[in-house]
């Protein structure tokens, strides 16, 4: 129990920290791209297109009872989210290594701030999938509304 209160009191100890590493790393993600955040939120929609036309066309997929570009949207949010959250937290305190080195700051403060940051950025994705699948409903709506 005294190590998760431990724990807990380093989370609000180092949040400052953390706001401050996740302000960079965004920085220095979106620095110097034409595209910038614009293409964090048509990534998504690209991958789904594309698979899309692979799956539906070419190897005839279809998903019972379900819109498929709706199924296929929210795996790719998911599957983007986890991975590239693995992905950043491996190398988050290899990158960090410097400041670990200077400051005594626990090593599990840089997964943290990997997965937060990670979570800012699906929030882009599911907005991005909100927004498809309100739209989508609505056409769908208004499609049987006239075919009937």
């Amino acid at each position: 129990m005294k190590v998760i209160k431990n724990t807990l009191a380093n989370f609000n100890r180092y949040t400052f920290l953390m706001k401050q590493l996740i302000l960079r790393d965004f920085k220095v993600k979106y620095k110097r791209s034409v595209l910038g955040i614009v293409w964090s939120l048509l990534y998504p929609v690209l991958m789904m297109a594309v698979m899309a036309m692979v799956f539906s066309q070419m190897f005839k997929f279809n998903v019972e009872g379900v819109n498929y570009l709706v199924y296929l949207m929210t795996g790719l949010v998911i599957f983007n989210y986890f991975s590239e959250a693995s992905n950043t937290a491996m190398t988050s305190v290899v990158t960090n290594f410097s400041l670990i080195n200077k400051v005594y700051i626990p090593k599990y403060i840089f997964l943290y701030f990997s997965y937060c940051k990670n979570i800012i950025c699906w929030n882009k994705f599911s907005f991005n999938l909100n927004s498809f699948v309100s739209n989508n409903t609505s056409y769908w709506k208004w499609r049987n509304k006239m075919c009937d």
